[in-house]
């Protein structure tokens, strides 16, 4: 189990660095766009790294997630959506289906990435 956790932390390693040095490169370049993650620049590589991958990662995993999860359980329980068409004039119905999806599919990883310490 340690070798796939390692081989998925050093999959994000290399996806986070490729951001950060694109972002680095602008930086350098007078290209970068008015970001606060711009400044993180400043800061030590390794926790920027991990910042920007993070943010990146939650923006685009946390949407396409949530529209897959309301996609599927909509197909499994259709009865929802004739509900959520009629409530569309006051949108509680909705809010509770989003509030719902999140609980019943969550958008995060069941865990952080990271190397093992010691072996299993």
């Amino acid at each position: 189990m340690w070798k796939i956790s390692y081989q998925w932390f050093e999959y994000d390693r290399k996806v986070y660095l490729g951001f950060y040095r694109d972002l680095v490169r602008q930086v350098l370049d007078g290209t970068a766009a008015d970001y606060f993650i711009r400044d993180f620049t400043r800061q030590a590589w390794g926790r920027v790294t991990y910042a920007a991958g993070g943010l990146v990662e939650a923006e685009s995993e946390s949407t396409s997630t949530v529209i897959n999860a309301w996609i599927l359980v909509c197909q499994i329980y259709p009865n929802i959506v004739t509900a959520a068409q009629e409530d569309e004039g006051k949108l509680p119905y909705i809010h509770a289906m989003v509030k719902e999806i999140l609980r019943f599919w969550p958008i995060t990883k069941p865990g952080m990435n990271h190397p093992s310490t010691e072996d299993d």
